[in-house]
């Protein structure tokens, strides 16, 4: 089974896979309508303002730039924190607190915004912001770490669709498409890396052990053991991992006053772009995705669900996924800076806080690295398990 299926259902079993339905993809489509009102604020804040603080030292603009996305995107954290805490232990569109997730849109969207008129209108205490961007941090820590995987299961699905073409039709497009793009991946990420080695003295010691663990897991997928235990496992998919590790290794010197900064122009944009790109990917593909547990009562259900036009997924912690979603957003668009104190009683909103945007990628992208290897030998360790 893929990265998902073996993982997470020994980690996460109450992950939402399941069928999609409406509903899913209106709150992603709300999600990324109030993410795009927040990016708006920061190119808008000369003509629009948020709500100012007596005791923050810095201009109005930069006030605004700074705490319109964060009031946007709290709100939306606190939409879909209530809706999570309401759904918990609701599974299947039967169950009558469905409504509150697959209805009740007029209700649910004046609720969203009268959550963000009210903060605007009643700005909590400028402290307040000090310890959410703690919070906000470890939660990218772990949206970052969940996205990589939904990421990971895309690149399950896309290996798996060539090697059906290429059996279906046994046209030698499909087979170079799979050894050309694993090819380009490995390209990316060696490259990638090369790049951080040589510009970001920084991450010396983690650059070299994202080669190592590019090494590791590509070795690790190809061993004829593993080979037995999970077919599916194979190198393009390694080659998926070590991209995106790499890539989260660029993401975390995007914003360090390094020489890769001043060396290659444009740098910070290029990443944020194709941080978007990806993160935008994920959202998505976890929206639709409709992979099911392995666990042979749950099928029955779901099989049950199904005839009756039904769907199964845990809709508490689809909301608690957005949620994160929306931390991680709020601090990509204030480029991770802080609200910290002057030593004067007063605040000032601080530079980048290198030390969170540095780290947060890199912590990600060993969770994912060890989630995957986990993946590859837990059938090995566990023999007597169905993964």
């Amino acid at each position: 089974m893929g990265v998902t299926s073996s993982a997470l259902n020994c980690i996460c079993f109450a992950c939402p896979w399941g069928p999609t339905s409406v509903a899913r993809y209106l709150h992603v489509f709300l999600f990324i309508l109030m993410a795009t009102v927040a990016f708006s604020w920061t190119f808008l804040s000369g003509s629009i303002q948020a709500p100012t603080f007596d005791n923050v030292t810095n201009e109005l603009t930069v006030q605004s730039q700074y705490f319109g996305p964060w009031i946007v995107m709290l709100a939306v954290v606190v939409y879909h924190l209530s809706l999570s805490l309401l759904l918990i232990g609701v599974h299947s569109s039967r169950d009558r607190r469905a409504l509150i997730q697959n209805g009740m849109w007029p209700v649910k969207v004046i609720a969203l915004l009268l959550i963000c008129l009210l903060l605007f209108t009643l700005p909590p205490p400028v402290a307040l912001f000090k310890y959410a961007f703690y919070v906000a941090g470890l939660a990218s820590i772990a949206f970052l770490a969940l996205q990589s995987v939904y990421l990971v299961d895309f690149a399950y699905r896309g290996a798996e669709l060539l090697v059906e073409r290429y059996e279906e039709s046994e046209g030698d497009i499909w087979k170079y498409s799979l050894f050309g793009i694993t090819g380009l991946l490995y390209t990316l990420g060696v490259f990638m890396t090369v790049v951080i080695l040589i510009y970001n003295p920084n991450l010396l010691l983690v650059g070299m052990g994202n080669l190592i663990i590019m090494i590791v897991i590509s070795i690790s997928s190809i061993l004829e053991e593993v080979q037995e235990a999970n077919p599916q496992a194979g190198i393009f998919q390694a080659a998926f991992i070590s991209f995106y590790n790499s890539f989260l290794l660029c993401s975390s010197s995007a914003h360090e006053q390094s020489a890769l900064r001043r060396h290659v122009t444009g740098w910070e944009t290029a990443v944020n772009v194709v941080s978007c790109l990806l993160f935008g990917l994920g959202l998505v593909y976890y929206a639709t995705t409709i992979e099911q547990a392995s666990d042979s009562d749950v099928e029955n259900d779901l099989n049950t669900d199904e005839e009756q036009n039904d769907y199964c997924y845990s809709m508490s912690l689809f909301h608690l996924y957005l949620a994160l979603a929306a931390c991680f957003v709020v601090l990509s668009l204030t480029n991770w800076r802080q609200v910290i104190p002057n030593g004067n009683g007063k605040f000032v909103i601080g530079d980048v806080s290198e030390r969170w945007c540095k780290w947060s990628p890199i912590v990600a992208s060993w969770l994912l690295s060890g989630l995957y290897m986990f993946s590859l030998f837990a059938p090995l360790i566990f023999p007597d398990r169905q993964f």
